[in-house]
């Protein structure tokens, strides 16, 4: 089993078999703490593999300050592997919506997801003291605007 996406979103969902992001970050900017930082979700995708087909797993998705260790939040999963054979790239997509999650202090914080006693993927989030003009400037990297339908060559 191998994690191929694992990030931080606005929104995550799973519908036919597709994962949906929205939104992904790893940097959130506050003028100060505590924060409730409200749409946060969690998106995961890994590649099975055969002797994977039909296991359970059990395991946890925990977000901690990665100085004091601090859990912010700890999610239990318990997960269900199915191999379909004749796909020839077999995933599993898994999506968690968490809302409402509370940042006590400026500083990095570990997200961690842990099946069964094995560490299968890790990211760091930053949350970032903004200045009140920062906190809702526009971030758009130039790409985007560059094209933008107002620039799109005719």
């Amino acid at each position: 089993m191998k994690t191929t996406v694992f990030t931080a979103a606005d929104y995550v969902d799973v519908y036919a078999g597709k994962l949906m992001i929205v939104g992904t970050f790893d940097n959130i900017m506050a003028e100060k703490c505590p924060i409730t930082f409200k749409p946060f979700g969690v998106a995961v995708k890994m590649l099975l593999e055969a002797h994977d087909k039909g296991k359970v797993f059990a395991g946890r998705l925990t977000l901690a300050n990665a100085k004091t260790k601090k859990l912010v939040f700890k999610l239990n999963i318990r997960t269900q592997l199915d191999v379909v054979s004749r796909e020839k790239v077999n995933s599993i997509a898994m999506a968690f919506n968490l809302g409402g999650v509370r940042f006590d202090s400026f500083g990095e914080y570990q997200l961690d997801l842990r099946l069964g006693s094995r560490l299968r993927a890790s990211t760091r989030l930053n949350v970032v003291k903004a200045k009140p003009s920062e906190k809702n400037k526009e971030t758009r990297p130039s790409f985007v605007r560059m094209l933008s339908p107002q620039n799109t060559p005719r």
